[in-house]
């Protein structure tokens, strides 16, 4: 940050250099699995070993979420290959009814999105998920209203 952001809400991975940024986790946010309905993955033990069989979209790699799913698949001993990439979840939701892959979504995309067509999966000894952070520079205090916002924020979502 250059002064000319107070904050931002970013990705959290302990794995990834953030430079010189102060970043407070605020949000755990739960992963899923969507595959349509009638997709061998809806049938059976859910696995990433099976999931690895199939198509898979993915948002790209320059991205956070793209680096989370990466690890959990070598942490499997899987290689991560996804066939699409997109953007945009939603994007990924549509692509996944539309029955050309399965995809990660955010939990919490389900409130709001409609998942008619689409099985929900979870793997039964991980909670996937991603942390999201309040970045801060370390020699700028934030103005008051930066400040105000980012209590609600903490109020609201804190971890």
């Amino acid at each position: 940050m250059r002064g000319e952001v107070d904050f931002a809400i970013a990705p959290y991975d302990e794995h990834i250099d953030n430079g010189s940024l102060l970043l407070e986790k605020f949000l755990f946010e739960e992963m899923v699995v969507i595959v349509p309905e009638g997709h061998p993955l809806a049938e059976g033990d859910f696995s990433l070993q099976r999931m690895a069989q199939y198509p898979i979209v993915s948002m790209p790699p320059h991205s956070a979420t793209y680096h989370y799913i990466h690890r959990l698949f070598a942490e499997h001993g899987l290689s991560f290959e996804p066939t699409m990439q997109t953007m945009h979840a939603l994007s990924s939701i549509a692509i996944t009814r539309s029955g050309l892959a399965s995809a990660f979504i955010p939990v919490g995309l389900q409130k709001i999105c409609s998942m008619h067509g689409l099985v929900t999966l979870r793997l039964p000894d991980k909670v996937l998920g991603r942390s999201i952070a309040i970045a801060t520079a370390p020699d700028r205090s934030l103005t008051p209203a930066a400040r105000a916002l980012t209590n609600l924020i903490r109020i609201s979502h804190y971890c």
